[in-house]
């Protein structure tokens, strides 16, 4: 396990990083940063979805019928030092029936320490591919395995893997994106 770690007094400047690394995909969206005495959670929203059923702590892709998730969550390592618990970005295809389903998820639980056999998948930056079938939304396909020393070195580090990360879902996965994915998604699962 390798904790990433910031100033508490520098947490207000992963707003504009994480603008800068995710911009490829966001369409609408603004950083917010809400805390407790000991946490502090970092989220990237859009606004106008807040009056949409489950659309709250969501932003707007570029291809606008799409919305992500993204959030930090931070915790207190000591009195000026916070550590990055997690990270996770998702992708919902267009709401349908008040539900946001979910496509793909970006995760990183750096500091996942309960024993299993996903653990050392876990630790860096992983996919789940949320819209297949079983078992592979729980898989945790991890991306530069065994490179969480280089990942969480520092924020710099951290941020150029995630907005390599941000590109590759672009290029990969959002740009073949079609309005009608919620209805073929759904089909393919009526058919198994």
């Amino acid at each position: 396990m390798h904790k990433l770690y910031i100033s508490k007094s520098s947490i207000g400047d992963r707003s504009t990083d994480i603008i800068k690394s995710l911009k490829v995909l966001i369409g609408q969206g603004q950083v917010v940063l809400s805390s407790s005495t000991s946490d502090f959670t970092i989220k990237l929203i859009d606004a106008r979805l807040s009056s949409v059923d489950g659309g709250a702590d969501k932003f707007t892709l570029y291809k606008r019928s799409f919305s992500g998730r993204y959030r930090e969550i931070w915790k207190a390592e000591d009195s000026r030092r916070l550590y990055l618990h997690m990270a996770y970005l998702e992708i919902y295809s267009p709401p349908t029936d008040k539900t946001w389903p979910e496509m793909l998820a970006l995760h990183c639980d750096p500091v996942e320490n309960r024993p299993s056999k996903h653990l050392k998948y876990k630790l860096t930056p992983h996919l789940h591919l949320a819209a297949s079938l079983d078992p592979f939304p729980e898989s945790h396909i991890a991306l530069y395995l065994d490179l969480e020393n280089e990942i969480y070195k520092d924020t710099t580090s951290f941020n150029k893997y995630l907005k390599s990360y941000a590109e590759m879902l672009k290029i990969q996965f959002v740009d073949g994106l079609t309005d009608d994915i919620s209805g073929k998604i759904a089909r393919l699962r009526q058919i198994v």
